[in-house]
């Protein structure tokens, strides 16, 4: 209960400073307005064909990938750090909570606001969709919602955890920035570095193609996300996509426990240890 009880008060934060509605009026217009540009693609190129329901989940989901991502470290590099900065941890610790319940707790509750902000996005997206678009099903979209929301899920714990690492809000913040860069926007030359090093620091001849090259190229959460997209809203149009197994559903998931579970414990166990 004390998890709950942390979780809730958390929540009831977020929504006082503004944060739950800020983030959904984001969601609402990045997915308004990409459903719009959608639409307008095969008009800029013909070459791209018709549009569908299902290309527009594809579509969105490179979006809303990198709008998540920076959500979840505005959201959440203070969650626990800040707690422990101004010291009002103490009182939190003071009642009935451990520390357990503290980061279990931070992490429902900022994950809570991620999902109603990414539900009301949404459902505005899907209403936008079924006027703009034929055979837009409720089940394709409630796919792509579910699948958005395990990722918005695993980025708000890796930066939860990286806040319960730190008892300092401004090194919170740099190693969450530090990191989303890394992941988002680095992470092919992090791949072509380790390729270039098990090579024998040579560059491998005609580029790194192996398939555990690949593969580490699909262990990048949005690359992770992008797959798990692709796959579901295929599968559920009756359509599930041929694909190198570092593109299957399972694979994502994987990629998606090792964000969430390994950062976690690392996270918790800096927390348990740290002297408040």
């Amino acid at each position: 209960m004390s998890v709950i009880a942390v979780a809730k008060k958390d929540f009831a934060d977020a929504r006082r400073s503004k944060a739950l509605q800020g983030l959904a009026i984001l969601f609402v217009v990045m997915g308004v307005g990409g459903t719009y540009l959608y639409t307008l693609l095969p008009t800029m190129d013909p070459e791209l064909g018709p549009v569908s329901p299902e290309g527009l989940y594809v579509f969105l989901g490179q979006i809303s990938a990198l709008f998540i991502a920076i959500s979840a470290v505005v959201l959440s590099y203070k969650a626990i750090a800040g707690e422990s900065e101004s010291g009002s941890v103490k009182l939190l610790l003071g009642l009935p909570h451990t520390r357990r319940d503290v980061f279990l707790g931070k992490v429902i509750g900022r994950s809570s606001v991620m999902f109603l902000a990414l539900l009301v996005g949404l459902l505005a997206t899907f209403g936008v969709a079924t006027a703009l678009l034929e055979g837009a099903s409720a089940v394709g979209f409630a796919g792509f919602l579910v699948v958005t929301m395990v990722f918005g899920l695993v980025y708000v714990t890796l930066m939860v955890s990286i806040s319960a690492s730190t008892a300092s809000t401004s090194r919170a913040a740099t190693l969450g920035i530090g990191l989303f860069v890394v992941l988002e926007l680095m992470w092919d030359v992090v791949v072509f570095g380790v390729a270039f090093v098990a090579n024998g620091f040579t560059v491998p001849a005609g580029g790194p193609t192996s398939t555990w090259v690949l593969a580490l190229s699909g262990f990048a959460p949005t690359v992770a996300y992008d797959s798990a997209v692709t796959w579901v809203v295929g599968f559920l149009a009756g359509q599930p996509p041929t694909v190198p197994f570092f593109r299957e559903l399972w694979f994502a998931l994987l990629v998606f426990a090792f964000w969430a579970l390994l950062p976690g414990l690392f996270g918790y166990s800096r927390y348990r240890r740290a002297d408040l």
